[in-house]
């Protein structure tokens, strides 16, 4: 159980052709270029709350944003992390 009260909807595309009109949480997985696209993505996410897995170098560009965010350790990895940023 995750504790989702709300309904939660799987969007299996880019997310500038997503709607994220009704959602309160963003959700990525690690992209090729993540750091190229992460402006675009958090423009698009405005205020949600946003979960990205990525490595270090998504790590530093949140870092060289200035942006706050809590970062958690994959298990058995080394350098994956999830990494979640509040509105």
């Amino acid at each position: 159980n995750l504790g989702l009260n709300d309904k939660a909807e799987i969007v299996n595309r880019q997310f500038e052709e997503a709607d994220p009109i009704d959602c309160k949480f963003i959700t990525c997985r690690a992209l090729d270029k993540f750091t190229d696209k992460l402006p675009r993505l958090l423009k698009w996410s405005n205020n949600r709350t946003k979960l990205l897995f990525g490595g270090l170098n998504l790590r530093s560009a949140l870092q060289q944003q200035d942006l706050s965010f809590n970062e958690k350790l994959m298990p058995m990895s080394e350098q994956r992390y999830l990494l979640v940023l509040k509105k």
